[in-house]
C-alpha cells in the first residue's frame, strides 16, 4: 500500500509538467484519467483513515490532505479548460472567428495566470511527502527494534556519569541547556533553509532563462497607427517588418490579421495547441472591430517553465527532506532519546528493582573508566579537556535511578513487588498503593543483635549512629557477599534473609511448603551460617570497631568492653509484603518462624555463645558444615509443639 500510495504522490507532483513537457493535446486524455484516479485513492486513503484512527479526523493532516486532493482537480483539463476558455476548444480557432474574439484573448491570458497558480498551489502536495517520510520510518523502527535492544545497553554505559560528580551536577541551570540549545540549532536551521529557498529562486524563474517578449503588444500597436490609411507603404513596411521578426524567436506568429491582410501558418495546427500555450495579442486601442489580432505559440516557454517547475519541485522535495532529517536529528538526540532512555530504566526498575540498582552501580563504574581513559588521552594530546555541561534530561534521569536505588536498598527484597507493581502501572495517575497482598516464601532467617546496646547509648549520644552503622556496615556487607538481603534494622538489631529459589521450593500433600534436599539448596542454607561467622570474626578484627575498647567511657561503665553480638538462624515459610498504612510502610516477612529466629538469638544469652541454630536448619546445610556445629541442647519453644534440638559453632573470639 505504501508503494502505491508513494507512486501516486510521485504523479501528483510532476505528473502534469512531464504532460506539458513530453506530449501535445492528444495525450492529456490520458494524464486526465490518470489524475481522477490519483484523487479516487486518495479519498479512499483519507476515507480509512477516518475510520482507523479516530485522532486523524479534523486533525491537521486530515485538512492537509483534503487540501492537496482537491487542488488536483486544476489539473483535469475537462474541467478547468471550459472554464478558462469560456467553453471553447482553443483559443486559436475561436481567434480565427471574429465574433467570439474578445473572449479568445481573454481565455488565453487567464489559462497562463491560471497555470502558474497550479504550480504554486501544487507546492502544497509536498506535504504527504512527510507522511510518506513518517509512515516509512515507523515501518522501518519496528524492524530495528530487533537490533536497537542490544545498541542501547551500550549507549546507556556511554550516557552515565560518574558518580563522586553527581552531586555536584545535579543543580539544573537557571536557564534550561536543554531549550537553549534545541532553541538555537532550530533557529540557525530555519535561516539556512529560508536563505536557500530565497537564494535559489531565480534558478526555477523563466526570466533567468528567457526575457519576457513585449514587442507582441508594442508592433501590434504601431501597425495600428496606420489603420486610417492601410494601403500606404508605411502599413505595408510596419506588417512585414512585424511579422519577419516574431517568425524567427522561439515563440513564432502562427496567426496575424491587420487590417486587409491575414496571416495563418500552414505548419502549425492550432487545433492541438493548449490554452497555456499560446498568446493572443491586440492593440492597446482595441475595439469591436477586431481587425488587428496576433496569435503567438508560446509551447518552447512553456516547455521550459515546465521544466523549471519539475526541477523546482525536486529542489523542495531535497530540501524539505534534509530540514526533516535535522529537525527530527536534533529532536531525538536532545529531548527523545533522553526520554527513551528514561524509559527504559524505568521499565528495568518494574522488572526488578534491586537489579536494576545493581546495573546502574555497575554502568556507572564503566561509564567512570571511560571518561578517565578519555580524560587521560586528551590530557596528553590536546592539553586539559573542558568538562561538558549535562542537559537537563541527563539530571532528570540519574534522579530517576537514585530515586529507584534508593527504594531498593530501603525497602529491600521485601519491598521489591511494591516498587516493581507501581512502577509498572499504566493507569497514568500519580496515586501509589503500597497496600498490595503478601506473598508465601521459605528462606532461611538470620537474626542478630548488639549486646549492652542501652549502656553503650547513654555513653555515645550522638556517636552511637555511627557506632550502629559500622556495625550494620559489617553485617550487612557479609549477607549481600553471600547473597543475603539486609530486612530490618531494629536500632541494635538486624534481620536478614536468604530467599531460596523457586525451584527448589516444593509444596507437599498438606499444602506446607518444603525445601527439595538439592545441592543448590544446600549451599544457600549454608551461606547464612558462613556470613554469620565470617561476621562475627570481621567485628572482633575490624580497626573501626576496636577503637571502642579504649573508649574510657565504655571501659569505666563496662569494664574490658568489647562489640560483642548474638546470632541466631532458622528455616522456614513466612509471608513476604508490606507493613503499615498509606502513611508508612516497612516491608518485611511475618512468621512464627521469624519470632522463633529471634528467640533462638535470645538463647544465645542464656548458653553464653554467640550462635545458635535451629534443628530445621541444621537438616538444611551441607554435612561437611553440620560436622562443624555442636549440639547445644533440647528444648521446647514456646508456639511449636514438637522438642527440638538447638545447635552452635564453636569460635574462639581472643
Amino acid at each position: 500500500v505504501n508503494i502505491i500510495m508513494t507512486l501516486w504522490t510521485f504523479y501528483a507532483l510532476f505528473g502534469d509538467d512531464i504532460r506539458m513537457l513530453g506530449t501535445d493535446s492528444t495525450a492529456d486524455p490520458v494524464f486526465f484519467s490518470l489524475t481522477i484516479a490519483a484523487m479516487a485513492f486518495y479519498l479512499v486513503e483519507i476515507f480509512l483513515s477516518c475510520i482507523s484512527k479516530p485522532e486523524y479526523l479534523w486533525s491537521f493532516y486530515f485538512w492537509l490532505d483534503i487540501i492537496s486532493t482537491v487542488t488536483m482537480i486544476m489539473d483535469i483539463g475537462w474541467i478547468m479548460d471550459p472554464i478558462i476558455s469560456g467553453g471553447g476548444t482553443g483559443a486559436a480557432k475561436e481567434a480565427k472567428k471574429v465574433s467570439v474574439m474578445t473572449r479568445a484573448s481573454r481565455g488565453a491570458r487567464l489559462g497562463s495566470k491560471a497555470s502558474k497558480i497550479v504550480r504554486v498551489i501544487r507546492l502544497i502536495r509536498l506535504m504527504r511527502l512527510v507522511k510518506l517520510y513518517k509512515s516509512s520510518n515507523t515501518l522501518i523502527s519496528k524492524e530495528e527494534n530487533k537490533i536497537v535492544d542490544e545498541e542501547e545497553q551500550v549507549l546507556q554505559q556511554m550516557m552515565q556519569e560518574e558518580r563522586q560528580q553527581e552531586d555536584k551536577e545535579d543543580a539544573l541551570p537557571e536557564e534550561s541547556k536543554i531549550g537553549k540549545t534545541l532553541s538555537d540549532v532550530t533557529t540557525k536551521t530555519v535561516i539556512i533553509m529560508v536563505l536557500i529557498v530565497m537564494l535559489s529562486g531565480p534558478l526555477f524563474t523563466f526570466s533567468t532563462y528567457g526575457d519576457e517578449t513585449n514587442s507582441y503588444q508594442i508592433g501590434l500597436d504601431y501597425i495600428a497607427l496606420f489603420d486610417s490609411n492601410p494601403n500606404s507603404s508605411g502599413f505595408y513596411t510596419a506588417y512585414n517588418s512585424y511579422l519577419n521578426r516574431h517568425l524567427i524567436i522561439n515563440t513564432p506568429v502562427t496567426y496575424l490579421v491587420a487590417g486587409p491582410l491575414i496571416y495563418d501558418d500552414p505548419t502549425v495546427d492550432a487545433t492541438i495547441l493548449r490554452n497555456n500555450e499560446e498568446t493572443v495579442v491586440y492593440p492597446s486601442n482595441y475595439n469591436t472591430n477586431l481587425t488587428y489580432v496576433a496569435i503567438f505559440d508560446i509551447r518552447s516557454s512553456v516547455k521550459l517553465d515546465a521544466l523549471l517547475s519539475i526541477l523546482q519541485t525536486i529542489f523542495v522535495c531535497i530540501v524539505l527532506t534534509i530540514g526533516a532529517v535535522i529537525f527530527t536529528k536534533d529532536a531525538n538526540d536532545l529531548v527523545i532519546g533522553p526520554i527513551e532512555q528514561m524509559m527504559i530504566k524505568v521499565q528495568r526498575i518494574a522488572k526488578n528493582p534491586l537489579d536494576a540498582a545493581k546495573e546502574e552501580e555497575n554502568e556507572a563504574v564503566a561509564m567512570h573508566k571511560l571518561e578517565r581513559e578519555e580524560r587521560h588521552q586528551a590530557k596528553g594530546c590536546c592539553g586539559k579537556k573542558k568538562k561538558e555541561e549535562k542537559m537537563e534530561t541527563y539530571v532528570l534521569e540519574q534522579t530517576i535511578v537514585k530515586t529507584a536505588a534508593l527504594l531498593a536498598i530501603g525497602l529491600g527484597e521485601a519491598g521489591n513487588k511494591i516498587i516493581s507493581q507501581n512502577v509498572a502501572s499504566k493507569s497514568g495517575g500519580s496515586s501509589i498503593d503500597p497496600l498490595i497482598p503478601g506473598s508465601k516464601v521459605f528462606a532461611v532467617f538470620g537474626f542478630c543483635d548488639i549486646r549492652n546496646f542501652t549502656d553503650t547509648t547513654e555513653i555515645l549520644q550522638e556517636e552511637v549512629m555511627v557506632f550502629v552503622n559500622e556495625i550494620a556496615d559489617i553485617v550487612h556487607g557479609y549477607t549481600h557477599r553471600y547473597l543475603g538481603s539486609p530486612n530490618k534494622n531494629i536500632g541494635d538489631a538486624f534481620l536478614v534473609v536468604w530467599k531460596f529459589n523457586p525451584e527448589d521450593v516444593e509444596t507437599d500433600n498438606s499444602g506446607d511448603i518444603k525445601v527439595k534436599h538439592t545441592d543448590a539448596a544446600s549451599r544457600m542454607a549454608d551461606m547464612a551460617a558462613v556470613s554469620f561467622i565470617l561476621t562475627i570474626a570481621a567485628i572482633n578484627k575490624s580497626k573501626k570497631v576496636a577503637k571502642y575498647r579504649s573508649n574510657a567511657a565504655l571501659n569505666e561503665r563496662m569494664p574490658n568492653y568489647r562489640v560483642r553480638m548474638g546470632f541466631g538462624i532458622h528455616a522456614g515459610w513466612a509471608i513476604e509484603g508490606a507493613i503499615g498504612s498509606e502513611y508508612k510502610i516497612d516491608a518485611s516477612y511475618i512468621s512464627p518462624h521469624v519470632n522463633l529466629t529471634m528467640a533462638l538469638e535470645e538463647a544465645t544469652k542464656v548458653y553464653g555463645v554467640p550462635f545458635v541454630i535451629s534443628e530445621h536448619y541444621f537438616n538444611l546445610i551441607s554435612k561437611e558444615l553440620q560436622d562443624n556445629m555442636r549440639p547445644l541442647d533440647r528444648v521446647e519453644i514456646h508456639g511449636f509443639a514438637d522438642i527440638t534440638t538447638i545447635y552452635t559453632f564453636d569460635m574462639d573470639l581472643n
